[in-house]
């Protein structure tokens, strides 16, 4: 058969289609194993161990948003190919870039202090997740041209994570991350702090529109891209 029959073509299609939907479908298991286990751990093990404590991490948080995406990205048959899929992974893949890269620069030292104390759900939920779901970006590319102003609205989680945080912090006394904490730092220190993480955040949300839309191949969906 000759190689660039439609028949090749297909399988190869298939084939990809099968590799997608299989990695998406096994980080999303181990997202679940680890979250699972690390809050069974936390609220049994550590004194300030709640559940919503927990949730209120952003790594936590970014991890669901994440698996979720996924989640409806790998229902055989079901693929959505409408824009708001291509915002909601773009979305997905800013969040994860930032737990990773925040992780690495500023928590990496201290694991405890993020709730991670399990060696295998850090490597998961801050190393593995990262960077997988940046290369789903980039091995399935958005079918649509992905506006900067569209993307603008990726901002308004972190934007509202921070602000959730800094108000519950107020009345709790507790706090995620050490860098929001205003009990150790005092407010002025925190608003330069999430200066720097809302400048990073602009840099990621640029960085993931421009791979996204480069990828594209002009905006016509071409090998895995098609085959999704």
């Amino acid at each position: 058969m000759d190689a660039r029959s439609p028949g090749r073509g297909l399988n190869a299609g298939v084939a990809r289609r099968l590799f997608v939907i299989s990695y998406r479908w096994i980080c999303v298991a181990l997202v679940v194993a680890a979250i699972v286990t690390q809050l069974a751990h936390t609220v049994r093990a550590t004194p300030t161990g709640s559940a919503v404590n927990f949730l209120s991490f952003f790594t936590i948080e970014s991890n669901i948003i994440a698996a979720a995406v996924f989640v409806i990205g790998a229902v055989p048959g079901h693929i959505p190919a409408g824009r708001w899929y291509d915002l909601a992974r773009g979305a997905a893949t800013t969040y994860m870039a930032m737990t990773g890269v925040v992780y690495v620069t500023l928590l990496s030292d201290r694991p405890a202090g993020v709730d991670t104390t399990i060696p295998w759900v850090n490597e998961v939920l801050h190393y593995l997740m990262p960077l997988v779901v940046f290369l789903d970006w980039l091995i399935v590319p958005p079918r649509h041209v992905v506006r900067v102003w569209h993307a603008l609205v990726w901002a308004l989680y972190p934007l509202a994570f921070a602000g959730y945080t800094l108000v519950r912090g107020a009345v709790v006394h507790w706090y995620p991350y050490p860098f929001l904490d205003v009990a150790q730092h005092g407010y002025g220190r925190i608003v330069v702090n999430c200066g720097g993480i809302a400048i990073g955040a602009a840099i990621f949300i640029s960085s993931i529109v421009w791979l996204g839309n480069a990828m594209q191949a002009g905006g016509e969906p071409t090998g895995t891209q098609a085959a999704l």
